[in-house]
C-alpha cells in the first residue's frame, strides 16, 4: 500500500493505493480509497477498505469443473481467514478461528468443497445442539461462520451449491437450561446483596458494577469511557468504543453507538471515580492519567478477566454473578417497569427484539405478586 497527498478545493486528501493479480487475466489491477488523513487510525481504515475492493473486485475462477474442484474444505476455509481477517475485528476473528475448530471436529477437512450439501450443514447442527446439547445461539453462530465461508467458496467458483435453505431448528429448552435462564439476572435484594459484598472488597469494581446495573453497558463499553464522553449539562454518557484484548477499539457494532441518560445515582459513581483519578494523578506515583473513569490503581482500564475473578468471590445462592448479569439485570428492570422495547434496545445499544426479549424469560417475584393482585380483579 503507498499514500499519495492531494490538495483540492475542500482541502488535503490522502489516497491509498494497492495492486494486487487477478487469478483470471494475470493483470495488475489498482484499487483506491481517499481519506482525510494519514493517521495510524486512518492507516488501519484504509486497509480495511482497500481488502474489501480487492474481494469485490476479484473476478471468481471460472468453474467448479476446473483444476480447483479438488480444494478442501479446511484450504478454503483458510482462504476465507486471510481474506476476512484485515477487515475485522482481531477479537471477532479470534471467535470465528474458533468456530471453524469446531466445525472440523464434526466435517472431514480434507473434504472436498464441491462435495459439499446442505446435510452437512444438517451434521453440524445436530451434533452440536441436538446431540451435545450446547445452545441454539452457540450453535448458530458456528453455523453462520460455515455458511460464510462456504459463500465464499462459492463466489469464488468452488462450488454451486446453495446453502441458504438450511435453517438451524431450536430444540425445547431442558428443565435445567431453562432454570439457568434465569440465574442470568439479579432480583433487587440480590443487586444490593452482589453490591454489598463487592464494596468490601474492592471499591471501584463495585461501583463499576453497580453502573452496569444502572445503564446496562457492556462490560467493555464501561471500561472504555473517557471523561470526554460524559456530558456533565446534559447528564448523559456516549458511548463510542469498547475494550478488547486490552485495547481500545469501535464497538460491537453501528447499532453499539449511542448516547444515553444517567441516574443520578450513575452521575454520582462517574464524579467520585473522576475525582478519584484527579487526586490519584495529583498525589499518586504510579497514576498516569489516559482520560479513562474506570481504571485500575495505574490509570489503565479495568481488566474484564480481572473483575470476573473478582466476582467469582461473591456468593448469591443459585446465581453465578459475571459482569453480564448486571447488563442483563438493567434489562430486566426497564422491561418491568414497563420502558417500551424499542426504547430498551436503543438504550442498551440490540438491533434485534429477539435479543433483547431472550434475556427477559423470567416472571420476577414483584411482577408474580402483581399478576396474582390483578387476577382477582378480572371480569368473570
Amino acid at each position: 500500500m503507498w499514500i499519495e497527498k492531494r490538495k483540492n478545493s475542500k482541502g488535503i486528501r490522502y489516497v491509498y493505493s494497492d495492486r494486487f493479480k487477478d487469478i483470471k487475466t494475470g493483470k495488475m489491477i489498482r484499487v483506491s480509497v481517499t481519506l482525510n488523513s494519514q493517521s495510524a487510525k486512518a492507516r488501519k481504515q484504509a486497509e480495511r477498505l482497500l481488502q474489501q475492493k480487492k474481494m469485490q473486485a476479484e473476478v471468481p475462477l471460472v468453474s467448479v469443473v476446473d483444476t480447483m474442484t479438488g480444494i478442501t474444505l479446511e484450504e478454503v476455509a483458510q482462504e476465507w481467514v486471510t481474506y476476512t481477517e484485515p477487515i475485522v475485528k482481531s477479537s471477532t476473528m479470534a471467535v470465528q478461528r474458533r468456530r471453524i475448530k469446531r466445525i472440523f471436529t464434526i466435517l472431514q477437512p480434507s473434504l472436498p468443497v464441491a462435495d459439499m450439501t446442505v446435510a452437512h450443514f444438517e451434521a453440524v447442527g445436530r451434533r452440536l445442539h441436538y446431540t451435545s446439547g450446547l445452545s441454539y445461539t452457540y450453535t448458530r453462530g458456528v453455523i453462520s461462520t460455515l455458511y460464510a465461508v462456504m459463500r465464499y467458496a462459492k463466489r469464488k467458483g468452488y462450488t454451486t451449491e446453495d446453502f441458504s435453505s438450511y435453517k438451524l431448528i431450536p430444540r425445547p429448552l431442558t428443565p435445567k437450561e431453562l432454570e439457568r435462564k434465569k440465574t442470568k439476572f439479579l432480583e433487587p435484594s440480590e443487586l444490593k446483596e452482589v453490591l454489598s459484598q463487592l464494596w468490601s472488597m474492592n471499591s471501584r469494581i463495585a461501583m463499576a458494577m453497580e453502573f452496569l446495573s444502572l445503564t446496562g453497558l457492556r462490560c467493555g463499553e464501561l471500561l472504555a469511557l473517557r471523561e470526554c464522553d460524559y456530558n456533565a449539562r446534559k447528564k448523559t454518557i456516549t458511548v463510542s468504543g469498547t475494550i478488547s484484548g486490552g485495547e481500545r477499539t469501535t464497538p460491537k457494532n453501528v447499532y453499539s453507538y449511542r448516547t444515553i441518560d444517567l441516574s443520578k445515582r450513575a452521575v454520582d459513581i462517574i464524579k467520585r471515580l473522576m475525582l478519584q483519578n484527579k487526586q490519584a494523578t495529583t498525589w499518586g506515583k504510579t497514576y498516569v492519567d489516559n482520560g479513562y473513569i474506570f481504571t485500575t490503581h495505574t490509570g489503565r482500564p479495568l481488566s474484564i478477566n480481572g473483575i470476573n475473578r473478582l466476582l467469582e468471590r461473591v456468593k448469591i445462592p443459585g446465581k453465578k454473578v459475571s459482569t453480564h448479569v448486571f447488563r442483563h439485570t438493567h434489562i430486566s428492570m426497564l422491561i418491568e417497569a414497563g420502558i417500551p422495547l424499542r426504547a430498551v434496545m436503543q438504550r442498551v445499544g440490540h438491533n434485534r427484539p429477539e435479543t433483547t426479549l431472550s434475556i427477559y424469560t423470567h416472571v420476577t417475584a414483584a411482577m408474580s405478586e402483581e399478576m396474582k393482585k390483578k387476577l382477582e380483579h378480572l371480569p368473570v
